[in-house]
C-alpha cells in the first residue's frame, strides 16, 4: 500500500511538472482578427461630412491605438474620437473593452476631389491575452463636390520655359508642346499662368535626364476638373538619345499601322506610331503589334521582361500622355513607371496584378522616382515595398529604401517578422506556435499515460490487500519451508 502511495506521488508530481514546463510556452492559435470597416461620404465644398470607423473582432478588443490618413487638401478635420490631428493623419486611443465599437469623425470639405481615408502607421489592436491582432482594414473615401457657381476654366493664359522654346508657340487651347535643351541643362523653369484667377497651376517633373523628357504642367479648375499640358524636352543630341533608348533593332513600320483612337479612365487617347517623336525607352524596340482588338498598332516590346507598351497621346487634354504598358490578357493599359539604378532598372506594376498582401505592412500611395504609385510602406515610412519586374525579367515585390532611393529584393518573412509587433503574428511565429499546441497535446498523452497505469498498479495492490485481511491470500513461507503436496 505504501509503495503504491508512493509511486502515485511520483506520476502525480511528473505529470504537473511536464504541465508546468508546457504551460509556460505561447500555446494561443494564430493571432486573432480585428477587422476595420470605414465609411465614405460626399457632400458640396464647404460642408461637413461625418466618416464612421467600426472595429470588431470575433474575440474581445482591449486596446486600440489606431491611425488614419486622408487628404488634406481636400478635407480638414473638424471634431471627433481622434486625440491627436497632425496634416493629413488622425491618431486615437481607446482602451474600452468591446467586440464592436464605432468612432465618429467630422470633417470640412475645402476642395473638390475625392480623399482617401485609410489605416495607416503603427495602428495596433490588443486582444485579452495582450497580443497584436491581425488588422483587416478596407478603405473610406469623401468626396468634394464643386458649387454649381464654381468655375470650370482650366486654361492657361501664357506659358514660358527657360531654356529652350516652345514648339509650336503657346496657345491656351494647345496642350501638347516639344523643345531641345543642352546636355548640361538640369532643370526646366516653367513659367505657367492660369486663366482663371480660382484656379491652380502645378508642375510635375521639371529635372530634366539625359535624351527624352516629359514634364506635365497641370491646371486645375475651381469646379475641380483638370486640363494637362505636356512638354517633351530632348536633352542633349538626337543620336545621344537613340543610343540611349535603342538596344536592339527595331521591325520596319508597317503599311497598315493605325493610330487606334481608345477612351481610358474617361479620357480620350490615340495610339500614337511616330518613333522618332516618341522614342522607345531602353531595352524596348519598336514592332507591328497585331494583338490589340484586331488591328495593326505601333508598339514597343522587351524581350527580357515581356512588356509591351505604347505612347498614348492624350486628345482631350485631360489625361496623361506618355508611355502604358498594354496587358493583352484583360485589355487594360497602366502607366509606363520605372526606377533605374546602377546595374539594373524596375518597372513598376500595379499591386492588384500580384495577387498577393503583405502582412504587417500598410497600403498606401507614394512618388517613386517621380512616378506616383501604389506601394505599401512600413509604420514609420522608411522604405516602399512595389511590385514589378527587373531589366533581367525577374517578376517581384521589390523594396526602394526612401533615404537612399536604392532598390533590393524583398524578402517577406524577414520583414514581416520584423514588424510582428505591429500587427499580428509573422509566418514563422505562428509555425512556432502551432509546434507548442502539439508538445503539449504529447504532454497530456503522456500524463494520462502515466495516471492510468499509476490507478491500475494501485488497483491490483489494493485487492491483495484485502484479501490479506480477509485471509483469502495464500500464507506467505518462509525461505527455507517446502511448498505443501495436494492431497491424493
Amino acid at each position: 500500500m505504501r509503495r503504491g502511495r508512493i509511486f502515485l506521488s511520483v506520476a502525480l508530481s511528473m505529470c504537473f511538472a511536464l504541465l508546468l514546463i508546457f504551460s509556460n510556452k505561447d500555446i494561443t492559435q494564430a493571432a486573432n482578427t480585428a477587422n476595420v470597416s470605414i465609411s465614405s461620404a460626399s457632400a458640396t465644398v464647404g460642408e461637413n461630412v461625418t466618416v464612421s470607423v467600426t472595429v470588431s473582432s470575433g474575440a474581445e478588443i482591449y486596446a486600440t491605438q489606431m491611425y488614419l490618413s486622408y487628404d488634406s487638401n481636400i478635407l480638414e478635420y473638424v471634431s471627433g474620437s481622434a486625440d491627436t490631428n497632425g496634416t493629413g493623419t488622425l491618431g486615437f486611443v481607446n482602451t474600452d473593452t468591446f467586440t464592436s465599437k464605432t468612432f465618429t469623425f467630422t470633417f470640412k470639405i475645402n476642395g473638390v476631389g475625392t480623399s482617401r481615408i485609410s489605416v495607416v502607421g503603427n495602428t495596433r489592436i490588443i486582444d485579452g491575452n495582450e497580443k497584436d491582432m491581425t488588422v483587416s482594414s478596407n478603405a473610406g473615401s469623401v468626396t468634394g463636390i464643386a458649387q454649381a457657381n464654381y468655375s470650370s476654366d482650366n486654361s492657361l493664359s501664357s506659358l514660358k520655359i527657360s531654356p529652350g522654346v516652345l514648339s509650336p508657340s503657346f496657345s491656351p487651347d494647345v496642350t501638347y508642346y516639344t523643345t531641345s535643351v543642352d546636355e548640361d541643362v538640369d532643370e526646366l523653369i516653367i513659367n505657367a499662368v492660369a486663366n482663371d484667377s480660382n484656379a491652380s497651376v502645378s508642375v510635375k517633373y521639371p529635372n530634366l535626364d539625359p535624351g527624352y523628357n516629359q514634364t506635365f504642367v497641370v491646371v486645375t479648375a475651381q469646379n475641380g476638373t483638370t486640363r494637362t499640358y505636356t512638354i517633351e524636352t530632348t536633352k542633349g543630341s538626337a543620336m545621344a538619345t537613340e543610343e540611349q533608348t535603342v538596344t536592339a533593332e527595331s521591325e520596319p513600320v508597317s503599311d497598315d499601322i493605325e493610330e487606334k483612337e481608345i477612351v481610358l479612365n474617361g479620357y480620350r487617347f490615340k495610339i500614337a506610331n511616330d518613333e522618332e517623336k516618341h522614342p522607345f525607352p531602353e531595352g524596348f524596340v519598336g514592332v507591328n503589334y497585331t494583338e490589340y482588338e484586331g488591328v495593326t498598332v505601333r508598339a514597343g516590346k522587351s524581350e527580357s521582361t515581356g512588356l509591351v507598351i505604347m505612347y498614348l497621346e492624350n486628345l482631350d487634354g485631360l489625361g496623361k500622355s506618355g508611355f502604358y504598358i498594354y496587358n493583352s490578357s484583360n485589355g487594360n493599359f497602366y502607366s509606363y513607371n520605372e526606377v533605374k539604378q546602377p546595374e539594373l532598372k524596375y518597372t513598376i506594376l500595379p499591386l492588384d496584378e500580384s495577387n498577393m498582401e503583405i502582412e504587417g505592412l500598410t497600403r498606401t500611395s507614394a512618388n517613386i522616382a517621380g512616378f506616383d504609385c501604389e506601394v505599401y510602406t512600413d509604420k514609420d515610412r522608411t522604405f516602399f515595398v512595389f511590385y514589378g519586374v527587373s531589366s533581367t525579367g525577374e517578376k517581384g515585390f521589390y523594396r526602394y529604401l526612401i533615404s537612399e532611393g536604392t532598390v533590393q529584393k524583398f524578402i517577406s518573412d524577414a520583414v514581416v517578422a520584423s514588424d510582428t509587433d505591429v500587427i499580428g503574428y509573422s509566418k514563422n511565429e505562428t509555425k512556432n506556435l502551432t509546434s507548442y499546441r502539439w508538445y503539449f497535446y504529447l504532454a497530456c498523452l503522456v500524463c494520462a499515460i502515466i495516471l492510468l497505469a499509476a490507478v491500475i498498479i494501485i488497483t491490483i495492490q489494493s485487492i491483495r490487500l484485502n484479501k490479506l485481511s480477509t485471509g483469502e491470500e495464500d500464507i506467505e513461507l518462509d525461505d527455507d519451508d517446502d511448498l505443501p503436496l495436494d492431497d491424493k
